[in-house]
């Protein structure tokens, strides 16, 4: 591994050098794959659904640890890298234990910054990847659905559409639905991959917008 040093962002680097995105894996609202979900779109289907499927075990276990191992160890292979063992897991300790469990070495921490914190993480990793802290990265985003409570407060909030579908960029949108997803990226330098799905040219972090929330 590289020694680490400040990079700048702005400078090209050789075709060897660049950052790719190598392996992808996740699993979407009625989409227990990327390629069901790039079919699921591709027809139009309808992915939301009402049911309860979370909540009534919620109070026992995290689905949330088991299927972020799962789609970690698909995302490694997808990248060609060696696969490793799967054991269970601890919520809090999510970055650190994954790190653990697959002999990882570097940096490992959990972000969050609410609905930019993917956003976030794939920030870190490109700048440590390029400053030379590691030679690739696991960036990893989960939601689950555990308990109606949350969504309620969501609601309650006045960010949730009140009839369950989510019009992006839409003038006729009125909020958003929550979902459920786990994503997985694997991203490394081009001169160590096996494949490629993209080219991680830039990332670039700025301030969310601002919401006055007076009211009258």
């Amino acid at each position: 591994m590289e020694s680490s040093k400040r990079y700048n962002p702005y400078v090209k680097v050789l075709p060897e050098e660049e950052i790719v995105i190598s392996g992808i894996s996740g699993r979407f609202p009625n989409s227990d794959n990327m390629k069901q979900l790039e079919e699921n779109l591709l027809n139009k289907m309808d992915l939301g659904s009402d049911d309860s499927r979370r909540w009534s075990n919620a109070h026992a276990n995290n689905p949330m640890c088991r299927m972020l191992l799962e789609h970690i160890y698909e995302a490694i292979i997808d990248a060609g890298a060696a696969g490793y063992p799967i054991v269970g897991c601890s919520r809090y300790l999510l970055a650190n234990s994954i790190s653990n469990w697959f002999g990882l070495d570097g940096p490992s921490y959990v972000l969050d910054t609410a609905c930019s914190s993917s956003h976030y993480a794939m920030a870190e990793a490109y700048r440590m990847i390029r400053s030379g802290e590691c030679d690739a990265a696991i960036v990893g985003g989960a939601n689950i659905c555990l308990h109606p409570n949350i969504s309620l407060q969501f609601f309650q909030l006045g960010v949730l559409s009140n009839d369950g579908y989510c019009q992006p960029f839409d003038a006729s949108g009125i909020g958003y639905m929550r979902s459920e997803a786990i994503a997985i990226l694997y991203i490394q330098k081009a001169k160590d991959m096996r494949r490629i799905y993209v080219t991680y040219v830039y990332n670039k972090l700025t301030l969310m917008a601002f919401f006055d929330w007076t009211s009258s």
